[in-house]
């Protein structure tokens, strides 16, 4: 066992003392590493935040209420809403094809879209009849579908908008041939929006999924490159060369400029002294007055 545990000791201080010349080119490598799960949950993230803000559509379930003397109603809350954006507002229903159903037919859908303070914001009023659907190779189905446009455009200026669906005719109280009520007998409803594309955010409504995978890899490029930036001049081997070089050349340079200097003070302490003979050569002498030959000649005879 001690034999193992020295061993151990000796690989891993080998293994240290083998990478210890490289560390400074290893460790900011590994802390870049390191910040790669940070950078792929936050790329995701804003993914995900361009996919929820480019939401092209919206349903909101509706539970019809029946035996209140009136056609049936539902109130229903819509998701929330981009208020700067259009809509076309729909309802899509699920009726059985039963005799009642197909022998109704036409009736009224009405629609009635209110902010929270009960103001109408949108209203809609439109008629549908249901058909039954046949073909020659399969049996008749028990159920059809039934989709009703209500609002073409709709603006809603605000998030949170409530809608009140009434489906059925007025004149319910009368009855058809075997005595059913004049009544529409409904499986499921769904109110549905769908937001209508315009500008460059229409071709992003177009593409979603694409929008958002580009969005949320650009956001990684960019997280990625700043990490790598901060960390690229500890593991580039030319920047301590660099700024040798640099120091070398600061270094030289001063030297060459203080043996400058020194040379020309010297320069100018030898040029002094035949500086001065110049200029002492250059003094002019005061000026002797010159005797005349009339002077020298009396002096010679005053001499006789």
């Amino acid at each position: 066992m001690a034999l193992l545990l020295t061993f151990i000791r000796s690989t891993f201080l080998s293994f240290i003392s083998f990478i210890r010349p490289y560390s400074p080119h290893i460790i900011p490598i590994l802390v870049y590493v390191s910040f790669l799960p940070l950078i792929s949950t936050l790329s995701f993230l804003s993914g995900l935040f361009v996919w929820q803000n480019l939401a092209v559509s919206w349903e909101a379930p509706l539970y019809l209420q029946y035996g209140d003397g009136i056609p049936p109603y539902a109130l229903a809350s819509v998701p929330d809403l981009i208020a700067s954006q259009s809509y076309s507002v729909s309802l899509r229903l699920v009726v059985p094809t039963t005799e009642s159903n197909l022998g109704l037919g036409n009736f009224m859908t009405n629609l009635v879209l209110t902010s929270t303070s009960n103001q109408t914001l949108s209203s809609s009023r439109r008629a549908a009849i249901v058909l039954s659907e046949q073909s020659f190779f399969f049996r008749k189905k028990d159920t059809t579908q039934i989709f009703i446009p209500l609002i073409p455009s709709f603006t809603p200026m605000m998030t949170k908008v409530l809608a009140r669906v009434e489906i059925g005719r007025r004149d319910g109280w009368t009855s058809l041939g075997k005595g059913e009520g004049r009544e529409l007998n409904v499986i499921y409803a769904q109110l549905r929006g769908v937001a209508i594309p315009r500008g460059i955010s229409g071709i992003a409504m177009r593409f979603p999924l694409t929008v958002s995978l580009i969005s949320g890899a650009i956001f990684f490029v960019i997280l990625s490159s700043i990490v790598g930036l901060c960390i690229l001049p500890k593991v580039l081997p030319h920047s301590n060369l660099i700024k040798e070089e640099v120091n070398e050349e600061m270094v030289l340079s001063s030297k060459h400029i203080a043996n400058d200097v020194e040379t020309k003070d010297y320069n100018v302490k030898t040029e002094d002294p035949n500086m001065n003979t110049s200029e002492s050569s250059q003094v002019p002498h005061p000026l002797r007055r010159r005797r005349s030959n009339r002077f020298q000649t009396n002096l010679s005879d005053s001499d006789n």
